[in-house]
């Protein structure tokens, strides 16, 4: 038994002999996911990252989400949590970073976290088998597995904002795409499914358009962490941007501020610095996205190659120290911070985006990390239809023989006093003195976000203008270049490079085919040709928004920066741009520059460079900012970004021109132009009373735009009366100079812009003039084209007839012995057809323009401005030139007085004639209110909610509401303007006294007027004078006629004085004060200044030149004497000099009936007085 242990001993040590020399078996180890990782080896949590989501591909027919659209940067941190990855912004004053609830939730990438040990026996012993250790807490487990498809948002960052944003949408799926994470990298791409909802307001856009498939859509998302460290540059120098800098030249900028020792908020100190790229970093590397090696897109890469040639040429001309060179395709995605990258997007998306440049920069310092510019090829090639649309009508205006246009006598304006040749020195010191402080309030506007106005909208009106600004103001102001800001007008000034040589394939003789004419080849001919114009044109404007510039709307008015003839050529562009920057909009040659401006090179010479440029030429290093340079008087540009757009005429995203006339020009221009494309079907596949609310809309802020420059006259209300209405008298402006200058640009755009909303009133239901087939010069009916259409021609064309030439309307004429001799005006009310591919109800073929009407009357009449800081409450009754033209249209429509300066009818050539017949804005003409399905519209604009109101009628309700809508302290200076159409109203059972009023009483309303109801006095007195005139011999009142017609007097005037005094009163006035003021009677000056027709000017310089200033005099005294009763005239007789001349004209015609008749519907059309408050 002793030697037991003995025994034991030794065949335990030959089993432990035995085993040791046997092999080993192999570890076991866990099956490991691939998404696990080593979290000390593959994250970086001491480090600063910097932070930016952005959606990759978005579907091509959901306006809700933009593809490749970029959200703020930001610098963050990240640690672990139990959840998993928490990504946040820390705190940015040290002072408070102890606080731990200072840091902001970002993201939270969760995750769940393990560590792995070899299995033990019952002794502890490892057993060679791993096993996953669950006895430790998360924080002490070495590996992390992250589950990115679970990824939260929980910041809220612009790109929530803005992109599928909307509360009809809710999230219902998510999936991982791809993803990476790597020491100092973190990038996840997901899938999101979204929803609409099924309520009606969410859904009818989509049911009625065809489009339920689009309620369910896919988008892509990017979520990048890159390392600060490995983005930004450790010699960075940083760039002070101080206000003063930034009037000077417009770049983005990062901004700090710091609050101070005793944390007063209000007081915080404001450090901006600029965005800029390090200049030390000789090169930029652009990788081109994957889609420019389709076969299709060669072009478009081509043009790219040149586009980024010629931005080269012009960093290298501002000494920038920098050059782009372009990476062929290579897998990179935009979305990963570490690529910068030129990405082709060439589905036509219904977002109507051409191009996005946006950067990413250091918070800190305001260095470039990284920029992609996303180029829409898909929505550029939608505008090839309408660009070679565009260009065919110039076409047409070229081809035809310049025609001398037809004009009539313009209303005098009012006449001022005669002047000294020397001013008085207290007006020149009181004028100088609020040109300055304008000036000045200008400039400050400018260093300002403008305000919202408080503006007077239908609900309706408000959403629709509200969604759609709101959209371009965003894509605007986050370098998104938008179809709407794409000037097709302006584009096709010029016929673009390429298209004056096509072939006889592409013309009808000289006239370019419509598009709809060119074959398929032709139209990819074109398209080629085309395209990679307008694709650089964007492109540059995009990169230079890379590089850090931000929009410059006053490029298309600083004409001293222009590019000459000269230059331009030598840059290799075919013509000479109308502007100083790409980075303006719509400016008159906007696509067709391909270079940067000389303010681009001047404004990347100052980022980059720090260098400047004298008056003389000379270049100055800038040390700090523009104060070191105080003594210096370094070269001006002109420039306004976002925030100041509509501040002033002259800063605007869609002006072009270089002054304010030209402005005025460019937007007549432009609404004449949208015509064909805004109120005609135009072969699109929907077209139906639901596009009135967008159509005012647009209609809305064309005029408000138009009505802005009236602003820009008011603005110079300082100038005493008469002046500020017909200009500075000669011997003002040897002192005042320049702000003559600029009066009288306001009275010229003012005045343009007047005549047009004048000429919309003044347009008539599209009108045929019909003759007798047997005397075919001679007019002797007016007849709509709509009803000739529908009467008939409907049946036959099966399409809507825009012409009274169309041969069905001259066919269905001849049928009745008549001719087409001419036509005027446009569709008044919507129209319909027989097109099989529109044949429902709310169907149209055409878009009226009463719509246009009632806003043009607006425009004339409103006392307060839709944009910030414009003038004061005048509107156009207080401009000197429109007042009696506006006042003649509303004689015009109430009592039917001819109408000063109608419209001219054309022939079939397009050629204006004087018709024997003039039409007239009768009674009849009526507003369909089936075109507009909205009530809330009906409401804006003063429609009953039933029944087809007449036109007229609604046109005075909406004069007076806009006069009179601000109330209180302008109600007393507005009263007497609208109560010049009103009259005062009461039921026959109410009390009311006759003493001081003139009554009449139409189907149980007493209708009052006293002198200050002038139209309803004027027609109340006709009806008086009816049974007065019945008392008296008619051959007294022939008499009467004759004596005021044809003044005896008359015969004793020499030739010239006859030719003379058939001018009226105010002209001749008007030449005599224009004399006195120092101002030189020619012809010349009158076409200039008074837009008279040349015949007219001619015959006035003679009469002038003959009969002198004494002559003139005298023959307006004899003037006053016409028409005047003989002193020794009876009673009787001295009341019929005190009669309107037509009431006796129309009494002796046996007319008085019918204008009886037609006063006292008349009546009943004007609105109510207006009482004082």
């Amino acid at each position: 038994m002793k030697k037991l242990p003995k025994i034991l001993a030794l065949t335990v040590s030959s089993l432990l002999f035995v085993f040791g020399c046997a092999k080993k078996p192999e570890y076991e180890s866990v099956h490991k996911d691939v998404k696990l990782t080593n979290i000390s080896k593959s994250f970086d949590t001491k480090a600063e990252y910097v932070y930016v989501p952005m959606t990759m591909g978005s579907p091509r027919e959901v306006t809700e989400a933009d593809p490749f659209f970029q959200g703020s940067a930001k610098i963050v941190k990240i640690r672990f949590g139990e959840q998993g990855i928490e990504v946040y912004q820390p705190e940015k004053d040290e002072r408070f970073s102890d606080n731990e609830l200072n840091n902001s939730p970002v993201l939270l990438i969760p995750g769940t976290f393990h560590a792995y040990r070899c299995a033990t026996n019952n002794l502890g012993e490892c057993t060679n088998r791993e096993e996953e250790n669950n006895e430790i807490t998360w924080n002490q487990k070495p590996f992390f597995k992250p589950n990115p498809a679970g990824l939260e948002v929980r910041e809220i960052n612009p790109l929530d904002l803005f992109t599928v944003s909307s509360s009809c949408l809710r999230k219902v799926a998510t999936k991982l795409v791809d993803y990476e994470m790597k020491k100092g990298v973190i990038n996840i791409q997901l899938e999101k499914t979204y929803k609409a909802s099924t309520s009606y307001n969410c859904i009818a856009d989509n049911y009625f358009s065809g489009k339920l498939h689009a309620s369910t859509f896919n988008v892509r998302f990017y979520y990048s962490l890159v390392r600060l460290k490995d983005l930004a540059s450790k010699d960075y120098q940083k760039v002070k941007y101080p206000i003063k800098d930034q009037n000077k030249f417009g770049f983005f900028k990062e901004t700090e501020t710091i609050l101070d020792d005793q944390f007063l908020r209000g007081r915080q100190k404001t450090i901006h610095y600029l965005n800029r790229w390090n200049p030390k970093n000789k090169k930029l590397i652009y990788h081109l996205s994957d889609s420019f090696d389709k076969e299709e897109n060669s072009i478009l890469k081509d043009a790219t190659y040149v586009a980024i040639d010629s931005i080269n040429k012009s960093l290298k001309q501002a000494n920038t120290g920098i050059q782009i060179e372009l990476k062929a395709p290579s897998g990179k995605k935009p979305g990963d911070l570490r690529n910068n990258m030129i990405v082709l997007i060439d589905e036509p998306l219904a977002n109507g985006l051409l191009g996005y440049g946006p950067s990413v920069t250091n918070p800190r310092t305001g260095e470039i990390l990284q920029a992609h510019t996303n180029m829409y090829s898909g929505v550029l090639k939608s505008t090839l239809r309408h660009l070679w649309n565009s260009m065919r009508r110039l076409s047409i205006e070229r081809s035809k023989i310049k025609n001398s246009k037809t004009t009539v006598i313009s209303e005098p304006v009012a006449s001022g006093p005669a002047v000294d040749n020397q001013m008085n020195p207290t007006i020149a010191y009181k004028i100088k003195g609020e040109a300055n402080a304008l000036d000045t309030l200008l400039k400050e506007n400018l260093n300002h976000n403008q305000l919202d106005e408080k503006v007077y909208l239908p609900e309706k009106l408000k959403e629709v203008m509200k969604k759609e600004n709101s959209r371009l103001n965003r894509y605007a102001q986050n370098n998104a270049y938008a179809l709407e800001f794409f000037n097709i007008a302006a584009s096709s000034k010029k016929l673009l490079p390429g298209v004056k040589g096509l072939g006889t394939d592409f013309h009808n003789e000289s006239v370019l085919k419509k598009w709809d004419h060119l074959t398929r080849s032709q139209k990819k001919h074109a398209e080629n040709m085309i395209l990679p114009f307008i694709y650089t044109s964007t492109l540059v404007h995009e990169l230079g928004h890379n590089l850090g510039l931000r929009h410059n709307f006053s490029g298309s008015v600083d004409k001293k920066n222009f590019y000459t003839k000269e230059e331009a050529q030598k840059l290799g562009l075919h013509t000479s741009p109308s502007y100083s920057s790409i980075m303006d909009y719509a400016g008159s040659e906007l696509n067709e520059l391909t270079k940067f401006g000389k303010y681009d090179i001047a404004a990347l010479r100052f980022s980059m460079a720090r260098e400047i440029e004298s008056v003389d030429g000379q270049i100055y290093k800038l040390d700090s900012t523009l104060k070191s340079l105080e003594n210096v008087q370094t070269k001006s540009y002109m420039y306004c970004s976002d925030e100041h757009a509509g501040t002033s005429a002259k800063c605007n995203r869609f002006d072009e021109g270089t002054n304010l006339k030209e402005i005025a020009e460019s937007l007549i221009k432009r609404y004449e132009n949208s015509y064909d494309t805004a109120n005609l079907r135009d072969d699109r596949n929907s077209y139906n009373i639901y596009r009135m609310a967008n159509y005012i809309s647009y209609r809305y802020r064309q005029f408000n735009q138009m009505r802005a420059l009236f602003e820009e006259w008011e603005k110079y209300s300082f100038f005493p009366s008469p002046y500020h209405g017909i200009g500075c008298p000669a011997a003002w402006k040897e002192q005042l100079g320049s702000i003559c200058d600029e009066l009288e640009d306001r009275i010229h755009a003012t005045r343009m812009i007047g005549n047009l909303f004048l000429k919309i009133l003044k347009t008539p239901d599209h009108l045929c003039a019909l003759a007798d087939i047997k005397d075919a010069k001679k007019t002797v009916e007016h007849r709509t084209l709509s009803e000739i259409y529908t009467k008939g021609v409907m049946q036959k064309t099966r399409h809507l007839v825009t012409s009274c030439f169309h041969p069905a309307v001259k066919a269905a004429m001849e049928k009745e012995g008549k001719v087409v001799r001419g036509e005027v005006g446009k569709f008044l009310n919507s129209q319909m057809d027989l097109n099989p591919l529109h044949p429902y109800s709310s169907d149209r073929a055409a878009l009226g323009i009463w719509a246009d009407k009632l806003l043009a009357m607006k425009a004339l009449t409103q006392r307060f401005n839709e944009v910030s800081g414009s003038g004061g409450y005048k509107n156009f009754w207080d401009f000197s030139y429109v007042q009696p033209l506006l006042k003649n249209i509303v004689d015009h429509m109430i009592l039917g007085e001819p109408l000063a300066q109608a419209l001219p009818f054309l022939d079939k050539n397009g050629k204006p004639y004087a018709d024997n017949m003039p039409y007239t804005l009768n009674l009849k003409s009526v507003i369909s209110t089936a075109d507009l399905p909205y009530h809330g519209l009906r409401e804006f604009l003063e429609i009953p909610s039933v029944g087809n109101p007449p036109l007229n009628k609604i046109l005075l309700k909406n004069a007076k509401k806009w006069e009179t809508i601000l109330g209180g302290d302008t109600l007393s200076s507005t009263r007497k303007n609208v109560n010049y159409f009103t009259v005062r109203k009461k039921d026959i059972g109410e009390s009311h006294t006759s003493k001081i009023f003139k009554t009449l009483e139409i189907d149980e309303i007493i209708y009052m007027a006293s002198e200050k109801n002038e139209l309803a006095y004027k027609m109340m007195t006709t009806m008086e004078n009816f049974d007065v005139l019945n008392t008296y011999e008619v051959k007294d009142i022939q008499a009467v006629i004759k004596e005021r017609v044809t003044p005896a007097i008359i015969s004793q005037l020499s030739d010239i004085q006859k030719m003379a005094i058939k001018y009226p009163k105010g002209l001749l006035e008007m030449l005599v004060t224009l004399e006195e003021r120092g101002n030189e009677i020619t012809a010349q000056y009158l076409i200039d200044n008074f837009r008279l027709p040349k015949e007219a000017s001619q015959e006035l310089e003679k009469l002038y030149r003959e009969l002198g200033k004494e002559g003139i005099v005298e023959l307006v005294k004899i003037q006053d004497t016409m028409g005047v009763a003989p002193v020794d005239a009876t009673d009787a007789i001295k009341k019929l000099y005190e009669m309107d001349l037509d009431v006796l004209e129309t009494y002796m015609a046996g007319t008085m009936h019918e204008l009886i008749a037609g006063h006292m519907k008349a009546i009943t059309l004007l609105p109510t007085h207006v009482n004082a408050l």
